[in-house]
């Protein structure tokens, strides 16, 4: 017998002594793969101002003819906005559509946000299918078919190992359960096995289980006890409970696999202790930590996992109907607290960081370089307010890139609210930290910023053709306020950026889906 999940032997720190789990032909994982180096570059210099004239006569001529140029050239309102995307242009060359691509069909509505970037392919989960394209033309490299219910929207693997995903997939009469899982080599498109999971304590993996994949195991979590799968073969066990404690939920970040360990007196009942184990690629676990208990005896439950190392988590404490993104010491049992805000709430001060699909699904924030990098809530400004600029016409939204210091819970650098630019972080293939200056009614186009995580320094790295934003098909996808939480998603492969709708429903067949767009130079 082969050890698959291995506990530490002396149990975790909430618990007596526990035993590991049998796995029973279930082998080692391989060591992981190296991560791609992220790409470097500074910031490419600014478009060169007007020189000053001899004469009055030459500086009034030389005005004018900017200014013509301006309103040709990225916004008529000479904002900060504008005069960025222009020097971007300057600079880099306007981008290149490389391709559009409209919605197939759809039942009522399709979650199909799941996607995977190759070397030179976007892989997408759609409704009854998952396609490859090309990322240079948009051709269909492959087509595997998800036959089953109409309206399929269980989860997949947030991550790929070795061109590898697991897919959730709908099963019974609940639109809500997913009784299967498969796994796909989306190299190829070819499956490498499709398997049942079995009800644990009568309860089926729901939409909200979200798979992952580490190594050669593939994990689903689920209130009533997590299953472990061999990515190979499909063998499957059950992951033993601990009496009244279960690893519900598990996410992949980085080269561990962490696992949310809840304990409740019965199944469905309240809280009664939250934690986190941590396991390496061979599930062997590396650490355990129990989450702080308030005052009132009620225990601090943990939502999501931002980063692992370091542990940066979000809390929801009950006697203030709050959550609490906190920094966590391991060793000392300390914590900094970073952002706090209403559980409810029309007006937080951020995008809150992470959703409630899985346990790390944090698309609105970053924790890198020693911070936690939010955006700010979007500033809504009409025409006729006090900080409108002149020409302004159309109403716009402003929001702004924060750091906040992961030691000290103090904010490090703000990007700046800026007339006409409304900011949204964009995931990035390679780690680095990317946003996007939404493009507006203003004559504002839209732009691909890198961000320096030590100091909130923009730099550009793909402005978007004038042209898109007058383009009716492509509005909704250069406008996005907020990829993620816009009905759009959008990717940076370093070469291409990539915008697509996150739902498609059968009222927006033949509509667009998506637009890939490429440097000119």
């Amino acid at each position: 017998m082969t050890p698959g999940m291995q506990r530490d032997p002396n149990g975790p720190i909430w618990m007596g002594d526990t035993q590991p789990i049998p796995v029973h032909g279930l082998g080692p994982a391989p060591p992981p793969q190296a991560p791609r180096a992220a790409n470097g570059g500074g910031r490419p210099g600014r478009r060169s101002r007007l020189v000053i004239m001899a004469t009055l006569a030459s500086v009034l001529v030389g005005a004018l003819v900017a200014g013509l140029l301006w309103v040709r050239g990225g916004g008529s309102s000479g904002t900060p906005a504008a005069q960025d995307w222009a020097a971007a242009a300057d600079e880099l060359g306007v981008a290149s559509e490389l391709w559009r691509a409209q919605q197939g069909e759809a039942p009522k509505a399709q979650g199909v946000e799941d996607h995977w970037v190759t070397d030179s392919h976007l892989v997408r989960r759609m409704s009854g299918r998952v396609v490859a394209y090309d990322l240079a033309t948009g051709a269909a490299a492959w087509e595997f078919p998800l036959p089953g219910r109409e309206i399929d929207n269980c989860p997949s693997s947030q991550q790929q190992v070795r061109n590898r995903v697991a897919l959730m997939r709908a099963g019974g009469d609940d639109d809500l359960e997913c009784g299967s899982v498969t796994v796909l080599d989306i190299g190829t498109g070819k499956e490498v096995f499709t398997i049942e999971l079995p009800q644990i304590e009568r309860k089926d993996a729901t939409v909200g289980d979200v798979p992952v994949m580490i190594g050669e195991f593939v994990l689903v979590g689920s209130p009533a006890g997590g299953h472990l799968i061999n990515a190979e073969t499909g063998k499957r066990v059950s992951v033993a409970d601990e009496g009244q404690c279960r690893e519900d939920g598990y996410a992949a970040i980085g080269d561990l696999v962490v696992a949310r360990v809840s304990c409740r007196p019965g199944l469905g009942s309240d809280l009664a202790l939250s934690g986190l184990r941590a396991y390496d690629v061979n599930l062997k676990e590396t650490w355990s930590w129990k989450a702080p208990v308030e005052p009132s005896g009620d225990p601090l439950e943990i939502k999501n996992v931002l980063s692992a190392e370091p542990l940066v988590v979000e809390l929801y404490r009950k006697s203030t109907d709050s959550l609490d993104v906190l920094r966590v010491d391991r060793a000392t049992g300390d914590s900094v607290s970073l952002y706090t805000r209403p559980f409810v709430t029309r007006e937080p001060a951020y995008y809150a960081p992470c959703d409630e699909r899985g346990i790390s699904h944090c698309e609105d924030a970053r924790v890198v370089g020693g911070t936690l990098i939010l955006t700010t809530t979007p500033e809504q400004v009409d025409p006729d307010d006090d900080s409108a600029y002149s020409g302004m016409t159309d109403t716009e939204y402003r929001s702004e890139l924060v750091a906040i210091d992961l030691g000290t819970g103090k904010e490090v650098w703000r990007t700046g609210l800026v007339e006409g630019r409304a900011l949204s972080l964009v995931a990035t293939t390679d780690g680095s930290v990317a946003a996007y200056q939404s493009a507006n009614a203003n004559d504002i186009p839209g732009l691909l910023l890198a961000v320096d995580p030590a100091t909130g320094a923009l730099s550009p790295l793909l402005p978007i053709a004038e042209e898109a934003q007058d383009d009716e098909e492509l509005v909704e996808h250069v406008r996005s306020r907020r990829f993620g939480g816009d009905h759009q998603q959008a990717v940076w492969t370093g070469q291409q950026l990539v915008v697509f709708a996150m739902i498609h429903r059968a009222e927006t067949v033949g509509r667009l889906d998506m637009v890939v767009f490429g440097p000119s130079r």
